[in-house]
């Protein structure tokens, strides 16, 4: 909530400088509001605030892995292969939270090479956390789509023993389209 009330207040006294009549209250003004809008920017760009992203970020890919795991059954390959840059990621995370934390009783030179260091590896990390999402939503839906097209077959097998001589199940089946599925062999995983 902080953030958004420094968010509003910079925005509150942009929009409050035309109506000050006096010239130094304006200044005054705009400079707080510079400074207001800098600390926000330095606050949220934080190491320890960007590895409590990244934190959050895997509990909720940890949350979708696992339901992944229940859902993609029939394809165990993606399973352990998801599961292993899961915890990849998370020992990855968990390096990170700890350079980062070392970094509070480092000197300011070399703090700010560190800082570069860790920036680029925030960023790399947060690359690997959405590429791995996007995977594992996608085998998701695939395994969705499998079982969607099972149960279609199902109710028109059933349909079709129910009723062998309707003709209205049969215009239905002829009119729709027939989706490709993945094989066994094929991973949802990109190399």
């Amino acid at each position: 909530m902080k953030d958004n009330t420094s968010q509003l207040l910079s925005l509150f006294s942009i929009a409050v400088i035309p109506f000050i009549p006096n010239n130094s209250l304006r200044y005054i003004t705009v400079i707080s509001t510079v400074l207001t809008l800098a600390a926000y920017l330095v606050y949220t760009n934080t190491p320890n605030r960007q590895v409590g992203w990244l934190d959050a970020s895997v509990k909720e890919l940890n949350a979708l892995f696992d339901q992944a795991a229940n859902e993609c059954i029939r394809d165990p390959r993606f399973v352990y292969e998801a599961g292993l840059k899961l915890s990849e990621i998370n020992y990855e995370l968990s390096t990170l939270r700890s350079r980062v934390m070392s970094m509070g009783y480092t000197p300011w030179r070399p703090y700010l090479y560190h800082l570069r260091a860790i920036a680029s590896s925030i960023q790399e990390c947060r690359l690997e956390i959405e590429e791995l999402r996007s995977s594992v939503l996608f085998a998701l839906e695939r395994a969705r789509q499998q079982w969607y097209r099972e149960d279609i077959d199902r109710r028109l097998a059933t349909l079709a023993r129910a009723f062998p001589e309707g003709s209205s199940h049969q215009s239905f089946a002829e009119g729709r389209r027939r989706i490709s599925l993945p094989t066994n062999e094929q991973s949802y995983m990109s190399a």
